[in-house]
């Protein structure tokens, strides 16, 4: 369920040019370790699965790279972000 939600928010970064092969493979990682730590969490070894996640220096810089890009341009542009969450009329400006 949080994938699915996630995967929605990529209309956001589309809208502001951003292709999405520029960011399908942080996202993809990003995905592949949610399923693996949910999976960890059911076989009782979560805790294990997000330490070696994090100590895996290439996996950890995907991770930290899909959510910089995921939140850059909300935090840049927040009224052309914000619009399909909020109505305009709530906006500042």
């Amino acid at each position: 369920m949080e994938e699915a939600r996630l995967r929605s928010l990529s209309n956001v970064l589309n809208s502001a040019g951003f292709q999405p092969y520029l960011y399908e493979d942080f996202a993809d990682a990003v995905f592949n370790l949610i399923r693996s730590i949910a999976d960890g969490i059911n076989d009782g070894n979560g805790e294990e699965v997000l330490m070696n996640a994090f100590n895996d220096e290439s996996l950890q810089n995907y991770v930290i790279t899909h959510f910089k890009v995921r939140h850059y341009y909300p935090i840049h542009h927040p009224k052309t972000a914000l619009t399909h969450r909020i109505r305009p009329s709530l906006l500042p400006g």
